[in-house]
């Protein structure tokens, strides 16, 4: 029995034993755990305050001085600033290269636009049959057309004679007018009748100057705004009352469907016994006649009403009258580029669609001793490659006593074609015009591409016009 007790009692006490030293070991472990955490929370406390401090310096030259504060602010923002400059760089090249891009894109729908109209012409021109493309030369009264002796109207007979003769131009004169609206209807006819024979429309077009050279202001039964001779508006030496002149004329004239006229005259009036233009110049300085009629040309297009420069090369220094007679000036080809011709270039650089050639002789000037109508030194090499105009060259009237006395109908258009003239204005005798150019172009004496150079111009001006597509 006592064995069993010492055996059981040493049990105990080895149990006894364990348990103490576990109970030990739990303390020290405990112990150890919370000097950790008591090493951990130091080394959180040290680290709090080391980054407490570093915060703390950063701020001190805010507080230090407004000196301190600046050159933080400088250092700190100007990264910024060279964002920013670098930002507005980038906005600008990128605006400069939309604005360049839409300026391309422009430039490449015009350029296809003008291709696309050029294509359109050469086709209109190769369908024409020569007959039509020599009627398209001519700009004749409606009496010329339809044989009638006054014509105020645009009927049946008219659109008969139209499908015969498709004429390029219409001219109105003084008989042709008796009250507004019937002059619009009757204007409106004509671009209807046309454009059902060739697809374009006709050049409508007139003689007004204002002042003395007035059809439709001079008309008792027309209501319209009064403009006093270039004359008068020159000797005020105001160039915007160029402009306004121009500008009222082009506004009345486009109401009733007229899209030419044959104004302004550019002419320097430097002979006194000149009374041909002495009230239609501009007057005699060349300078300022140049300025107002490149503003005339400006008042009168911005209303889709095509300008006239005439007379080219001059009518002012002549004492004659060509509506009479050969008219001449004696003047050498450089004092003409000083004084005659600068007014011309001034309106070809505004933009004119039409300059007018006049039947005035320069035997100084081109070695000639024909009107200028007929020179192709006028025509050709002065106005087509020294003063650069590509527009439509227009003849005065054929049928003015300077051409007629010494030329007939036939021998004047062929040899305005010749020297390099686009529109043959109302020549004496239209049949016989008709016939000797179309009878010209199928000999050979007048080349047909020189009829085409033509018309491509007189089409060009017509399609201008227009703004549906041409049907070829």
């Amino acid at each position: 029995m006592r064995g069993r007790k010492t055996v059981r009692k040493k049990r105990g006490t080895d149990i006894y034993t364990r348990r103490r030293r576990e109970k030990i070991f739990r303390k020290a472990a405990v112990k150890v755990c919370i000097g950790l955490l008591a090493v951990l929370a130091v080394v959180i406390t040290v680290a709090a305050v080391m980054w407490l401090r570093g915060a703390g310096k950063k701020e001190e030259p805010q507080t230090e001085s407004k000196s301190g504060t600046e050159t933080v602010k400088e250092t700190e923002t100007e990264p910024q600033k060279e964002s920013q400059t670098e930002t507005k760089a980038e906005t600008e090249r990128e605006k400069e290269t939309k604005k360049e891009t839409e300026t391309e894109t422009e430039t490449e729908t015009e350029s296809e636009s003008e291709d696309g109209a050029e294509k359109e012409i050469q086709a209109l021109i190769d369908w024409m049959p020569l007959e039509d493309k020599v009627a398209q030369l001519f700009m004749v009264t409606p009496e010329a057309l339809t044989g009638y002796d006054q014509v105020t109207r645009a009927g049946t007979a008219t659109r008969q004679a139209y499908e015969k003769m498709p004429v390029g131009g219409i001219v109105l004169m003084e008989q042709n007018l008796s009250e507004p609206e019937e002059l619009k209807t009757m204007v409106s006819n004509l671009h209807s009748y046309s454009r059902e024979r060739t697809g374009l429309p006709l050049l409508i077009g007139i003689d007004e100057e204002g002042g003395t050279v007035a059809r439709i202001g001079n008309h008792e039964d027309f209501d319209v705004p009064d403009v006093e001779d270039m004359a008068d508006v020159g000797k005020g030496k105001d160039v915007s009352k160029a402009y306004e002149a121009g500008s009222v004329l082009g506004e009345y004239l486009s109401d009733f469907g007229i899209d030419v006229d044959f104004a302004p005259v550019a002419d320097v009036w430097w002979n006194s016994d000149n009374t041909v233009v002495e009230k239609r110049s501009f007057g005699s300085d060349p300078e300022l006649v140049a300025q107002m009629t490149a503003e005339a040309v400006k008042g009168l297009q911005e209303h889709g009403v095509s300008a006239t420069l005439k007379h080219f090369p001059g009518h002012g220094g002549t004492s004659k009258d060509s509506h009479d007679e050969i008219a001449s000036v004696s003047e050498t080809i450089q004092e003409m580029d000083k004084k005659d011709l600068v007014p011309f270039k001034a309106g070809i650089e505004a933009g004119a669609d039409q300059v007018m050639i006049g039947h005035i002789c320069t035997p100084k000037a081109s070695d000639e001793d024909i009107p200028a109508t007929f020179s192709y030194f006028w025509v050709t090499e002065v106005l087509r490659a020294y003063l650069g105009f590509e527009g439509v060259a227009i003849t005065d009237a054929l049928n003015m006593g300077a051409i007629t006395q010494k030329y007939t109908s036939a021998e004047a258009s062929i040899k305005a074609l010749e020297a390099g003239a686009d529109m043959l204005l109302m020549p004496e005798n239209f049949e016989e015009a008709y016939q000797g150019v179309l009878e010209a172009v199928k000999d050979g004496t007048l080349k047909e591409a020189r009829v085409d150079e033509s018309l491509a111009r007189i089409f060009r001006l017509k399609y201008k016009k227009i703004p549906q597509r041409l049907p070829f």
